[in-house]
């Protein structure tokens, strides 16, 4: 429009025009993308971190006390 030229529907400057549209929208869309899966990433690794420090901060990971003083607790595997 801006250079008064004549284009027909369906010539090839309508075609280019109309796939660089497309390329531009899916370019903008990819882009959203990308910057969603880095949120959930990012609140991902937030919620494990915190999931972390409150179990894993209670001494679940301490060493077992020794049961081999007590006969009875042997055959659990737990012990």
């Amino acid at each position: 429009m801006e250079l008064h030229a004549n284009l027909t529907q369906g010539s090839k400057v309508i075609k280019q025009l109309a796939y660089e549209d497309r390329n531009d929208l899916n370019r903008k869309q990819t882009s959203a993308t990308i910057k969603a899966r880095a949120l959930r990433a990012r609140t991902h690794n937030y919620r494990y971190k915190l999931h972390e420090e409150l179990h894993y901060g209670k001494g679940i990971s301490d060493p077992k006390p020794d049961f081999d003083g007590l006969p009875h607790l042997k055959h659990h595997k737990y012990a």
